[in-house]
C-alpha cells in the first residue's frame, strides 16, 4: 500500500527508511531530480525512492551537518536504488547487507574511514561505478571480481596493499583510477593484474608507468 511523503506517493516501508534517516541526520530530506553527483537530496520515481545522497560537500560544513559515523543499515531496505552517495562522512564499514541494493548502477563512497568492503559487494550485478577514493583501503574483497558491468572503479588516494586477482575478470571495466596510491606490498603483482585488465582496453590511472605490453 502506498503512502505519502513530502506529497509523493511511496510505499510505507521507503517512508519509514526516510524518516528514520531524517531522525539521524537531524533535518529533512529534500526531494528533487538531482544529478547524481548533487549533495543531500533523495529522488523518487514510478513511486520508489531510486536515488538518495547523503554526501556531505563544503555547503553542508558550513551548516555543521555531523558526518555519519556508521553506514545506515536502514537504506538496504530501499531496493530500487539506483544511485547512493554517502561521501564524505566518517563510515568505517560496509554492512554485509549492502549486497540486497542489486538495482544499484552508482555507488559513491569517496573521502570517509573505510579499510576494506564486504564479500556481498559482488552481489551488485548492474553496479557500473564504484568511487572509494579518498579511504586508508588496504585490502578489496575477491567478490569485487564479481561485478560484471562495473565500468569505472575510483581507488584514488588509498592505502591498498595489493589487488584481488579476481578483478582480471572484470571485463567491462574501462577506467581504473589508482592516482597517489602507491603503498602495494608487491607492484610486480599488481602490475600483472593491471597488464590483464589494459589489454582488456581498461584505461589504467597510476603514478607508476609500467609496461603494458606482455
Amino acid at each position: 500500500m502506498g503512502s505519502t511523503y513530502q506529497g509523493i506517493e511511496i510505499s510505507e516501508d521507503e517512508q519509514a527508511v526516510l524518516v528514520a534517516l531524517e531522525t539521524l541526520i537531524g533535518e529533512s530530506l529534500p526531494n528533487k531530480n538531482a544529478s547524481p553527483g548533487e549533495s543531500f537530496c533523495f529522488v523518487e520515481e514510478n513511486g520508489h525512492v531510486t536515488r538518495l545522497d547523503l554526501s556531505i560537500c563544503s555547503q553542508d560544513h558550513a551548516r555543521d551537518r555531523k558526518p555519519l559515523d556508521h553506514f545506515p543499515e536502514e537504506i538496504t531496505r530501499l531496493t530500487w536504488l539506483t544511485h547512493l552517495g554517502l561521501g564524505w562522512n566518517a563510515i568505517k564499514t560496509i554492512p554485509e547487507s549492502i549486497g540486497k541494493l542489486v538495482n544499484l548502477k552508482f555507488l559513491f563512497l569517496a573521502g570517509n574511514r573505510l579499510t576494506t568492503l564486504p564479500e556481498s559487494i559482488g552481489l551488485l550485478a548492474n553496479l557500473l561505478d564504484l568511487t572509494l577514493g579518498s579511504n586508508p583501503l588496504t585490502s578489496l574483497p575477491n567478490g569485487i571480481g564479481k561485478l560484471q558491468s562495473l565500468k569505472k572503479i575510483d581507488l584514488s588516494e588509498t592505502a591498498l596493499k595489493s589487488l584481488p586477482r579476481s578483478m582480471t575478470k572484470l571485463k567491462s571495466l574501462y577506467c581504473i583510477d589508482l592516482k597517489e596510491t602507491e603503498s602495494f606490498d608487491d607492484f610486480n603483482a599488481v602490475e600483472a593484474i593491471l597488464k590483464v585488465l589494459a589489454k582488456n582496453g581498461c584505461n589504467v590511472y597510476y603514478p607508476v608507468p609500467f609496461d603494458e605490453g606482455e
